[in-house]
């Protein structure tokens, strides 16, 4: 991701200041915009945390849905929207958010109509997220907020990373998302690596999420089973994975070594895959998950 910063060491009260976003578009900003749209999970989460509630008038769906926002909880949330460009644009934003993934045909509407839309790509490693909240920052002018987050994140990864054991060998782990196994290339494959495991996706050649028999993970026999999970009731879910007719043969479900994880969390690509990274530490190594390891949020 390349920037293209106009203005002079920094500071929030330089402007005009020019940014390139992910889609290879420079815009010119004569001023810190203040009435934002967010219509991506990330950006909702990281604005609420970066900027001012009065500055943004709306974020995606997503941010009120429970089984994957970290910030649904939330009393002070802003409106949540749909993904419909004439609705985001009666609201006279002066920046749109949006994610390589967002409906590409929304994107395309929005910007035809000359609003300012700026797109972010890049997740798949714990420096992408930071470059994008660096981003974030110098296109919101809190540049000393961004920063300060991204060193909070590293202070907890670190320390995580601290309490794992180093004296036996690589645990073999496969985790698996609504039925799709995550392979290289991926956030979860880079924490896992940053753990000490191995991601026998990936050891097998998959890059990405990639739909596979049930019966081929028997072939794999992983050490740890992590299944990312949508539902309050983590402990059915164990119950149908130690009953099911393939998986209750894994080697990982006869040791009790079947975690089913927090999608929320496990899921992001905000500053809250810290609190995934602690979760996926305590699955892999009992480590116990302590305040100063985790992101908190206000109700």
């Amino acid at each position: 991701m390349i920037l293209i910063l106009s203005f002079r060491g920094g500071f929030a009260a330089d402007f005009p200041r020019q940014i390139q976003d992910a889609s290879g578009q420079i815009f010119t900003l004569s001023a810190a915009p203040q009435r934002i749209i967010s219509q991506t999970l990330a950006t909702d989460e990281l604005l609420l945390h970066l900027v001012a509630l009065e500055r943004i008038i709306a974020v995606s769906e997503l941010a009120r849905d429970k089984k994957y926002s970290n910030i649904a909880h939330r009393r002070d949330l802003p409106p949540a929207i749909p993904s419909n460009p004439e609705l985001i644009l009666t609201l006279k934003p002066d920046l749109i958010l949006v994610a390589h993934y967002s409906r590409a045909e929304t994107v395309i509407l929005l910007q035809k109509s000359g609003a300012f839309v700026f797109q972010f790509k890049q997740f798949s490693q714990i420096e992408d997220i930071e470059n994008n909240i660096r981003l974030l920052g110098q296109l919101l002018a809190v540049e000393t907020s961004a920063e300060q987050l991204i060193l909070a994140m590293r202070q907890r990864l670190a320390l995580i990373e601290t309490k794992r054991p180093h004296h036996h060998s690589p645990l073999r782990v496969i985790i698996r998302d609504q039925s799709y196994i995550i392979g290289g290339d991926t956030l979860l494959d880079h924490l896992l690596t940053r753990l000490g495991a191995i991601n026998i996706a990936r050891e097998q050649g998959i890059i990405g999420y990639q739909s596979l028999s049930e019966e081929a993970l028997l072939l794999w026999q992983p050490d740890v089973f992590i299944e990312l999970t949508l539902t309050d009731n983590p402990d059915d879910l164990k119950q149908q994975i130690k009953q099911h007719a393939v998986f209750s043969h894994l080697s990982a479900i006869k040791n009790n070594r079947f975690y089913p994880l927090p999608s929320s969390q496990l899921s992001s690509v905000s500053h809250y895959i810290v609190n995934g990274f602690a979760q996926l530490a305590a699955a892999l190594y009992s480590i116990p998950i302590t305040d100063d390891m985790i992101f908190h949020d206000k109700p």
